[in-house]
């Protein structure tokens, strides 16, 4: 009798543990995708009406999310950029960090290493809109800035890296500093922000443009492909 007791106590604990668990990780997966709502909601908005131009109580409306809730997750539009941002370039810049730890030919590295450059998905094709377009006030906002510049950094060492690999080996011709070079990319990715963000003003522009968008980035890469390959042959 004592032992079935015994078995029944243990039986309901474990029940009871696996079902706070349960709850708990549910509960965590409703706060993620209603925070991952708040932020590609401001994004679109954000990239449609401009960062002053949006407002928090316009973010809460056509996300359906409490403005009490918004204020809980984030406290301000500042915070919504910063976050915005920091989704963006914490994957872009790990895609960049994983080619070049690649131990491959050096003009085959090269060549991913600017496809991944290239490599940017609609929400990222929304967000440098919104950087293209708010830079005024990015500058202003310390944080955001910080950040933009860390990221600016963290791309030419990565870069660097590559180019140095290829000149260790002479697979590369050295005529330029890698700042210079780092110059000439940054040159030509801001050249197709400001191309696309001419007929791109929200997601719903992206979805009808999506075909224009890839031919153009494809474009772009090839022509970035070839430039460098004359500049260090």
């Amino acid at each position: 009798m004592l032992y079935t007791l015994y078995l029944y106590q243990t039986t309901v604990r474990s029940f009871s543990g696996l079902s706070f668990i349960f709850v708990a990780t549910n509960y965590t997966q409703v706060l993620d995708n209603i925070k991952n709502k708040i932020l590609v909601t401001a994004r679109n908005l954000f990239a449609t009406y401009g960062f002053n131009g949006t407002s928090m109580r316009q973010i809460s409306k056509e996300a359906d999310v409490s403005l009490s809730m918004i204020n809980y997750h984030y406290k301000s539009k500042v915070n919504l950029l910063q976050e915005i941002i920091n989704q963006l370039f914490e994957r872009f810049t790990a895609n960049l960090e994983q080619i070049v730890k690649q131990d491959i030919d050096d003009w085959k590295l090269l060549n991913e290493f600017l496809e991944g450059m290239f490599n940017i998905n609609d929400e990222g094709v929304l967000t440098v809109i919104i950087l293209e377009n708010e830079i005024k006030i990015l500058k202003a906002e310390k944080n955001v800035y910080e950040t933009l510049v860390c990221v600016d950094d963290r791309i030419r060492k990565l870069f660097s890296q590559v180019l140095n690999k290829g000149y260790k080996t002479k697979s590369f011709k050295k005529y330029f500093e890698d700042d210079y070079m780092c110059s000439i990319l940054f040159g030509i990715m801001h050249e197709l922000i400001k191309e696309v963000a001419e007929f791109v003003t929200d997601s719903e522009k992206i979805i009808q443009h999506n075909k224009e968008i890839q031919n153009l980035k494809n474009s772009k890469l090839k022509n970035t492909q070839k430039l460098f390959k004359k500049i260090i042959s």
